[in-house]
């Protein structure tokens, strides 16, 4: 039964990483085709990208990581004083020990309060690169038009596919971190 279920769960993160590769990739080779220039110009949003989805992903893991111990030594102390009850009844210890637990709740929560601000700055930081990126092939299309080196002005569009692409890229790498730290 585990293991169906753990097949259950991998089947659609490899079907959707499969797809954001493919997608990735044939973006791309599209906008090269149909506008090199623009794409050369424009292939500088993937480091922009990666950059900040690798810094607040490593944070991310260590929050919680930390969050996750909290929880377990919580849960371990917890086991401890339901096994023990006669004996930490027997002392008075029951302030103390609920303490004792709550810190552990408490650390829990800290830790997952800065993961959650790590999500937004990564998430702030992912639109942030993706729209100006766009404000960047509006600009150069429209200095390509006015230069003559498009002729079709419809052209322009080729910046579409290739965020579409990255977009995919930027969503796997945000949604599986955990998938792609190993």
């Amino acid at each position: 039964m585990c293991f169906e279920l753990t097949l259950d769960g991998i089947s659609e993160k490899v079907a959707l990483t499969i797809h954001a590769i493919a997608m990735f990739f044939v973006a791309f080779i599209i906008a090269f085709i149909k506008q090199w220039k623009m794409t050369l110009v424009l292939i500088c949003i993937i480091p922009a990208l990666g950059l900040p989805i690798i810094v607040t992903t490593t944070i991310m893991q260590k929050h919680e990581k930390r969050s996750l111990d909290h929880y377990a030594e919580g849960a371990t102390l917890a086991e401890e004083v339901i096994s023990t009850v006669r004996v930490a009844h027997a002392f008075g210890t029951q302030e103390r020990l609920v303490q004792k637990y709550d810190d552990h709740l408490v650390q829990a929560e800290k830790s997952g309060a800065v993961k959650s601000i790590v999500i937004a700055i990564q998430m702030f930081s992912i639109f942030f690169v993706i729209y100006s990126a766009e404000g960047l092939a509006f600009w150069y299309g429209a200095t390509l038009i006015v230069n003559g080196t498009i002729t079709n002005p419809g052209v322009v569009i080729t910046y579409v596919p290739s965020f579409n692409g990255s977009d995919d890229k930027c969503v796997l790498c945000s949604s599986d971190w955990c998938l792609l730290s190993g």
